[in-house]
């Protein structure tokens, strides 16, 4: 691969979901906190479209208009700005990009969607933060300052074995939380009553995960460890530390562009409408699927269960299967959920259940391998906040008149994804505390 390709994606894909996010900071300041939803979860006045059988397209609705779509039908989606600029921006790139020595292009371009990453995330958290969460701000102080109070002074990752017990404990009690507060479990998941419980629960959660890792100290028995030992202080062992210009939130954002460039073409062509005004319900849903579940789960299942794991003298191999495990077995709790509370016949729950433990594995290497090698807790949420607005993929525009397209997108996006991560490692994580030798 020629060596301007990889800053050339890195910068397109980074300046291309930059523009989408952007878009989609306006609507939160613009609408309210409602406008922060997800595209599959459905705003009131909004009626779905039919499922089309293989082979037949149907073209929009003529009752998309407006009030249908929260604004002006030509009005471009936070998806069609992200394919825009990453369709651009290699164009114009390209060619200052193969100039020899030019290599401050690429500092002004991290510099650039640094900065724009910075503030279209920062406004729709600022926002959800101000109008939803002060409330937990006690109890997630509260939950801290206990688990500061029972860690012996002198506390150590001793041995492996204790370092799998603390990630697995710290794992386990994200889950148990939500099932034995009183109010947090329920039959109905999305219940404003429940997520709100839920909030408290894994938020005092990853309070006490916080403390324990600003806590416990590293092993000193492991000859390996002495370097990163000595440089992890309590900031970047709870990953509060990132590249200049956010460097490494970039190229993670621009890295996840290149997996959903499909699903993002393929959204493009169905229309799908920008999110608009939508429930109390919907909000808090949208807060916990984008900022809340991101935030606590990587601050448990990766900076938690990462640094007990790996500074316990786990390699990072084993640290980064084992607390993708942890973190794919969390989600098992949903069969219970489903057969106890709901009533689903197990046979019929166990199927999806299954998908997810398997789908939220994969993720949970893939969350893992970058938070390891960036030593960012912010990439890992920005990650994790990216798909989960994304979704799954899913394969229904096979039988489409625009198969083809949306299929080269697919295999294009897939290909340059792992020609970029199975090389991200070589020589540029250095800075990393589990990349110290």
């Amino acid at each position: 691969m020629p060596l301007f390709v990889a800053p050339l994606l890195k910068s397109a894909m980074a300046a291309g979901i930059g523009l989408g996010l952007a878009q989609h900071s306006l609507l939160v300041v613009k609408q309210g906190p409602g406008a922060i939803q997800c595209p599959h979860i459905k705003s009131p006045g909004t009626t779905p479209r039919p499922t089309q059988p293989p082979g037949v397209h149907t073209p929009p609705r003529a009752a998309d208009s407006k009030a249908d779509r929260g604004g002006s039908s030509q009005t471009q989606t936070p998806v069609s700005w992200a394919i825009t600029g990453a369709l651009v921006t290699p164009l114009l790139t390209a060619p200052l990009l193969m100039i020899k020595n030019f290599q401050g292009l690429q500092t002004v371009v991290q510099v650039a969607t640094g900065t724009a990453l910075a503030e279209v995330m920062l406004v729709p958290l600022a926002y959800a933060t101000y109008t939803t969460l002060p409330q937990y701000l006690p109890h997630v102080l509260a939950c801290g300052g206990a688990t500061a109070a029972v860690i012996p002074s002198g506390a150590q990752l001793s041995s492996v074995p204790v370092g799998i017990a603390m990630a697995t404990g710290v794992g386990t009690a994200f889950v148990l939380s939500m099932w034995f507060v009183p109010g947090a479990r329920g039959p109905n998941r999305d219940d404003p009553g429940t997520i709100q419980k839920r909030f408290a629960c894994v938020l005092g959660v990853s309070a006490a995960a916080m403390v324990i890792v600003a806590c416990v100290q590293p092993s000193g028995s492991v000859p390996a460890l002495a370097r990163a030992s000595q440089a992890a202080t309590p900031l970047k062992r709870m990953g509060l530390t990132c590249r200049p210009f956010l460097a490494d939130v970039a190229f993670t954002m621009g890295l996840n562009s290149l997996l959903f460039l499909g699903p993002m073409i393929q959204s493009y062509y169905r229309g799908d409408p920008s999110s608009g005004p939508g429930t109390e319900e919907n909000r808090l849903q949208s807060i916990r699927d984008l900022f809340v579940g991101p935030v606590t789960e990587e601050i448990v299942y990766r900076v938690a269960a990462c640094y007990c794991l790996y500074f316990a003298g786990m390699s990072r191999t084993g640290t980064l299967l084992l607390s993708s495990t942890l973190f794919s077995l969390a989600h098992g709790h949903h069969l219970l959920e489903s057969v106890y509370l709901n009533g689903v016949p197990l046979s019929k729950a166990l199927a999806p259940v299954s998908f997810q433990l398997a789908f939220t594995y994969v993720f949970g290497m893939y969350a893992a391998y970058i938070y390891m090698g960036t030593g960012s807790l912010l990439s890992a949420i920005a990650l994790h906040s990216y798909c989960n607005y994304m979704g799954p993929p899913s394969f229904d525009f096979i039988g489409t008149p625009q198969q083809n397209v949306v299929g080269t997108a697919y295999v294009t996006g897939l290909v340059a994804f792992f020609s970029i991560i199975l090389g991200f490692n070589q020589g540029n994580w250095t800075q990393s505390i589990f990349y110290m030798q």
